[in-house]
């Protein structure tokens, strides 16, 4: 081991030269993230230990607070699982990256309904519109989602016939759009 001496400007380090290779790996990879230490023992053979660090990182995603954070985490995760051969792994990582995307956009898809009648009663019914169309983009297949602005579109048509005749028709206009996906 090498020692700090008077003079000598050297740190202390934990590895000394009778160490074995996998020694070396295993400190090393205790330094370092979790998924580089995936990699360093990967590359190094030890795939059981690269397979148990990848559980551990695993574990750690529920924690994160952020969608983003998870979503980032499951993908770098599968591309480590794919690393080391394990396609199914790799395959429900990005299953579960894709059902958090999902979720977080039938969310944002809800709340730009609300959104929308908010600006409704300001009586800003431009607005309402933009936000109704921004709604579906994401979620064209939701028929929920569809239905409820569709319910919500003929409630707007039908009290509200001070309308000005181009939103009105904006409103139409988008109202047949909306029937024509719902099955």
């Amino acid at each position: 081991m090498i020692k700090k001496t008077k003079g000598n400007n050297v740190m202390s380090s934990p590895i000394n030269l009778s160490t074995s290779p996998e020694d070396v790996i295993q400190t090393i990879a205790e330094h370092a993230d979790l998924l580089e230490a995936s990699k360093l023992y990967h590359a190094s053979g030890l795939t059981e230990k690269a397979e148990k660090v990848l559980e551990l990182f695993q574990n750690t995603i529920p924690d994160c607070r952020d969608n983003r954070t998870k979503v980032d985490k499951f993908i770098a995760l599968a591309v480590a699982w794919g690393q080391l051969g394990n396609n199914e792994q790799a395959n429900q990582c990005l299953s579960d990256a894709q059902g958090i995307i999902t979720n977080a956009f039938k969310f944002k898809s809800y709340a730009f309904i609300s959104l929308a009648k908010g600006f409704i009663e300001i009586g800003d019914f431009a607005k309402a519109l933009e936000l109704f169309q921004s709604s579906i983009n994401n979620s064209e297949d939701d028929e929920e989602l569809l239905q409820k602005i569709s319910i919500t579109l003929r409630d707007i048509l039908d009290n509200h016939a001070d309308l000005e005749d181009s939103i009105k028709n904006q409103y139409v206009a988008f109202l047949t759009e909306v029937e024509s996906k719902i099955e």
